[in-house]
């Protein structure tokens, strides 16, 4: 969790922070800006060594701890130390540390904090301990339960298989919320995609000890077992320039559908096309041709849609040149 504060009217508002964490008092709100802050020290307690314990310069014990929204320490932990037998004295002295509570929005918010506290401070009477808090680090969500996703009946006929990226908001009980499709290989595979998100589980990110919320990115895969690419371009009307089966079976990976103009859709209009195209030795479609349309929309989307596709590489043959696949999408039906 990285704050700053943002001072749009720099003077006022630095001096209305200063007041507020002098006098302990919740700084004033402007609706008209979003201020965002760290927990800040208000009073700090030194720490006692344990009698008959000897110390120094470097007797120090780093704390992790928790400022709630009210600005009181409800969870603290030593987790590095010169010495384990200073861990209690210094979680019991940071105890009694003062803070005006971390701000979002310019609301009141918790957060977690790691400080080095040192038993022999240079100025054990100055205002601000000597070494300034400073936000714990920050670990995004991470999936813990996965659930499949249903294919969608609609491409059953394509078997297709499919990929969505996508990324979505998970709260500090590690419920997702909000999700957002990056990328869909077919439009198909988006609904039933953040469908499935909904059920999904997380571990919430943590900020130091305290869970909070945050964005993670993931992918969600469609499979559809034909095994057979011969089937899978069959089923996507794929052929050598003949009609028939292409004799070097490219394997087809992702193909979106043609998408008609609105205004031809909303005038429930649709027809056929059929493209050529060559496959370049990236699996790419190049020299991408209109051969039949019942319409230019027809056409045109066909041709669109097809720059989209994409193959396997075509394999090396025998004198170890890549082979370039000649095909065409035929009888493709726009609706």
């Amino acid at each position: 969790m990285t704050r700053s504060l943002l001072y749009p009217y720099a003077a006022s508002v630095a001096f209305l922070a200063l007041t507020a964490v002098l006098s302990g008092a919740p700084p004033a709100q402007d609706p008209n800006l979003a201020v965002y802050g760290d927990a800040l020290v208000r009073s700090w307690t030194m720490p006692q060594a344990p009698k008959g314990l000897q110390i120094g310069v470097e007797s120090t014990v780093t704390v992790r701890f928790i400022v709630d929204a009210t600005g009181r320490v409800t969870k603290a932990r030593a987790i590095d130390s010169s010495d384990r037998k200073l861990n209690d004295a210094a979680i019991a002295a940071l105890r009694q540390w003062k803070f005006s509570p971390a701000l979002e929005e310019g609301h009141p918010i918790a957060e977690c904090l790691d400080v080095q506290i040192m038993f022999d401070p240079a100025d054990p009477h100055s205002l601000l301990p000597p070494i300034k808090p400073n936000p714990a680090p920050t670990t995004p969500p991470d999936v813990e339960r996965q659930v499949d996703a249903d294919y969608p009946a609609d491409l059953n006929a394509r078997q297709l298989n499919g990929k969505v990226a996508f990324r979505c908001h998970v709260d500090a009980k590690g419920i997702p919320q909000s999700t957002v499709v990056l990328n869909a290989t077919d439009a198909g595979f988006v609904a039933p995609a953040v469908a499935a998100v909904k059920h999904w589980e997380f571990t919430p990110a943590k900020q130091g000890d305290l869970a909070v919320a945050g964005d993670v990115g993931a992918e969600l895969d469609f499979n559809y077992e034909s095994g057979n690419p011969k089937d899978l371009l069959a089923a996507n009307g794929i052929t050598a320039p003949n009609g028939k089966p292409p004799k070097k079976t490219p394997i087809l990976r992702s193909a979106p559908a043609p998408v008609l103009p609105y205004a031809a859709v909303a005038a429930g209009k649709g027809g056929d096309a059929d493209v050529s195209f060559v496959l370049n030795d990236n699996g790419f479609p190049e020299q991408i041709k209109v051969s039949h349309a019942s319409s230019s929309d027809c056409g045109a989307s066909l041709m669109a849609a097809v720059q989209t596709w994409r193959f396997d590489p075509p394999k090396p043959s025998a004198s170890g040149c890549s082979i370039r696949s000649r095909s065409r999408a035929s009888r493709w039906t726009c609706a």
